[in-house]
């Protein structure tokens, strides 16, 4: 893999068009302020992307997506602890994620959210949608620095 690049959101279109690619729906986020894109590249393109936003004052990391010829070698764990770092540098103690696969945040140290009206919140626009209890369980988790 190369080097992480830092996109703003004048980049928009060429994430969400890799993360629909890979079948992350893009309509289903948790409306937040996006700070920027890190994307890795390699090759072939797009590697894998995350974004970093902020939903009502909390860091999220988001639209964490990994080339299908890529999943399971290393580079979702990669894209997201980098995310957290620079989260981490930025001052933040604790992230948090609205997870589609949920055991793979887990196994990273992200916990359950405990916060019952956020996650109702978080989770009201999932009920539409058609990934749900099939493609997605998602869950709201939660990463605190030690």
């Amino acid at each position: 893999m190369t080097e992480f690049e830092t996109l703003g959101i004048d980049h928009s279109e060429e994430i969400f068009e890799f993360c629909e690619k890979q079948g992350l729906s893009v309509d289903d986020g948790i409306d937040g302020v996006v700070i920027e894109y890190l994307v890795l590249r390699d090759e072939g393109g797009i590697a894998a992307t995350s974004s970093i936003e902020i939903f009502e004052g909390r860091p999220f990391v988001e639209m964490v997506a990994v080339r299908e010829d890529l999943r399971r070698g290393g580079v979702g764990r990669e894209i997201v602890s980098e995310s957290l770092r620079r989260l981490m540098e930025r001052g933040y103690r604790s992230i948090w994620v609205v997870a589609r696969k949920p055991r793979f945040f887990r196994s990273s140290g992200f916990v359950p959210e405990l916060d019952l009206d956020l996650v109702e919140k978080l989770l009201s626009k999932c009920q539409g949608c058609d990934q749900l209890g099939t493609t997605c369980t998602p869950e709201v988790l939660r990463f605190d620095f030690r």
